[in-house]
């Protein structure tokens, strides 16, 4: 019969486990990532083949093979050097390159990649601690502005350092850049607008010539214009917000934003092709259909949203020392690449300046099962140029991609979904090929008169399948007679906790029931592991905890935390 006790456990418990499915891991990794990529068997097929993924990409129109030029890497924070790298001349483009060739050193410009820089930058000079601070603390012009009401003036006080990272202050995209008023939009049919209302500084050549706008400008343009919405409401992307980051960098560095960025990243990073400005050196770089190309823009007071130059040596040594913390602390580093935002469509999400994709990957080669994986990435765009950085946290990957010419968003973003469906994948089954090495096995304890026999293994399901018995009880009976029948045939799975220590890891058990009843769910319960663990605990300690210990190949012991036993492999 079930005790007081247990009937306590269950009814505490019941409501939520009882929505509980099969196969439901925790947030992140369901397998350590691998040591090594490039002695994966799936990964390095994935990484031979890829040229032939591009070949079709080029044959199908999918890919621009006559106006635009791209490079491309993927890359792990374990390895110096990328694991597949790839570059693209465009025959159409002849004269882009005055050095003749192109490769991992090219400089192309980054566009709004510049703003991760910012980020990065301010976070390596004072970590996150500015960032509820608001604005109007480091810009002191913001702080008288008169509050006229809602729908006209913007509340500066409520605009945090962090709103204008996550744009999520509710700003104007952007003041002058691209605006009509300066690129004859009276032609198109427009209004005549009064010169009050005409931009008297901007960053496009056009027949106003209008000079660069400065801070000073910048400021009285922002204060010139509306919010989009209050503060904290949705995101709205906004280079404005990019440019007072900007001049946040200057203040609490004392230094200008270029030898900011210079001291904080370039110096540490040793980022030798990388600048702020027009770099010294234009000797390779890819200017495609020359002074078109807008390779000399200049952003003026703007240069914090989208100035920056860089190669793809350079970009696949930032990726890394974000996915490695070099620069950061680690907590800091995790906190860092979290969403802060949600958008309208569930499987994206915005950091700070993190724009995040949410990616659907099997579980396996042989599976139909799917995970969600982050892809903690940022975009850019400017003249004739686009970039991407995207970093894959849980198997430690990065992938960069650098495109000049005629197509280039596109292009961007056709080839970011083709190494995403290529090499994520393959990622995830070197982790799965890994793990099976490793950790698989029957592990047994016998001590003082109780024993206990516990083995784990892959299949083709998310996590190392977990079967336990301890003096002759499996441990399904155990979560059964608590829980209720559900749990008689569990999936037991085990999950990296993000733990280690030496040769030691830390493991978190997730048990999911056999569940029969309606599939709707309209608050998402189906898939409420993490709000169950170490709900069993015994002396303090989680029935759920584990701890593996590391041979020199493989794992040699396991410890079930909560039982206090440790087994050992047979």
């Amino acid at each position: 019969m079930k005790t007081s006790v247990v009937y306590i456990l269950a009814a505490l418990t019941a409501s939520v486990l009882a929505q509980l499915s099969p196969n439901c891991p925790l947030l992140g990794p369901v397998f350590p990532s691998a040591t090594d990529l490039a002695r994966s068997n799936a990964f390095q097929d994935t990484a031979n083949n890829f040229p032939r993924v591009l070949d079709s990409a080029f044959a199908s129109g999918l890919l621009d093979n006559e106006t635009t030029s791209f490079s491309i890497s993927v890359y792990s924070e374990k390895r110096e050097n990328p694991l597949f790298s790839y570059h693209f001349a465009s025959p159409g483009l002849n004269g882009s390159l005055p050095s003749g060739q192109l490769d991992d050193d090219t400089i192309y410009r980054i566009g709004s990649v510049t703003k991760l820089l910012t980020v990065y930058s301010i976070l390596a000079q004072n970590g996150d601690a500015d960032f509820a601070k608001p604005i109007t603390d480091y810009i002191p012009e913001l702080k008288n502005v008169t509050f006229k009401d809602e729908i006209d003036s913007v509340r500066w006080s409520e605009v945090t350092v962090q709103s204008l990272a996550s744009h999520m202050a509710g700003l104007s995209r952007q003041y002058s850049l691209y605006d009509l008023a300066t690129l004859g939009g009276e032609a198109l049919g427009l209004p005549t607008l009064e010169s009050s209302s005409i931009p008297s500084c901007g960053v496009v050549n056009n027949n106003k010539g209008l000079p660069t706008c400065s801070q000073t400008q910048l400021i009285n343009g922002l204060l010139s214009q509306r919010p989009l919405t209050s503060t904290f409401n949705t995101p709205i992307y906004s280079n404005s917000g990019f440019a007072l980051l900007g001049w946040v960098l200057e203040r609490i560095t004392n230094k200008t934003y270029q030898d900011a960025v210079q001291t904080l990243l370039y110096e540490p990073l040793n980022l030798t092709r990388s600048s702020i400005v027009v770099p010294d050196d234009t000797t390779n770089i890819i200017t495609p259909y020359g002074s078109d190309s807008q390779f000399s823009l200049d952003l003026g007071g703007g240069a914090a949203a989208g100035a920056a130059y860089s190669s793809l040596a350079d970009f696949n040594r930032l990726g890394r020392s974000i996915l490695s913390s070099e620069l950061l602390p680690k907590a800091l580093t995790r906190r860092w690449m979290k969403p802060l935002t949600h958008t309208s469509n569930p499987l994206t999400a915005v950091g700070a300046p993190w724009e995040i994709l949410r990616y659907n990957t099997p579980v396996s080669a042989k599976s139909n099962t799917t995970r969600l994986i982050d892809i903690y990435g940022k975009s850019g765009d400017v003249g004739l140029y686009s970039s991407f950085i995207g970093l894959d946290v849980d198997h430690g990957i990065g992938f960069n991609i650098l495109v000049a010419g005629n197509n280039t968003t596109s292009v961007r973003f056709a080839l970011a979904g083709l190494i995403t469906e290529s090499f994520l994948p393959a990622a995830e089954e070197a982790a799965r090929e890994e793990a099976n090495a490793t950790f698989s096995g029957t592990y047994s304890f016998a001590a003082n008169g109780q024993n206990a026999n516990l083995t784990l293994s892959v299949d083709e399901q998310p996590g190392l399948k977990l079967e336990l018995e301890v003096n002759g009880v499996n441990f399904r009976t155990l979560l059964a007679e608590i829980y209720g029948e559900a749990y008689a045939n569990a999936s037991l799975r085990l999950y990296p906790a993000g733990l280690k220590d030496g040769s030691k890891r830390k493991m978190t058990a997730v048990f999911d029931p056999v569940i029969t009843g309606p599939e709707y769910d309209p608050f998402g319960l189906s898939c409420a592991s993490w709000s169950v663990v170490d709900g069993l605990q015994y002396g303090g300690v989680g029935l759920d905890e584990f701890e593996v210990e590391f041979g020199q190949d493989k794992v040699e012991s396991v410890t079930a935390l909560g039982l206090r036993i440790t087994l050992d492999r047979i």
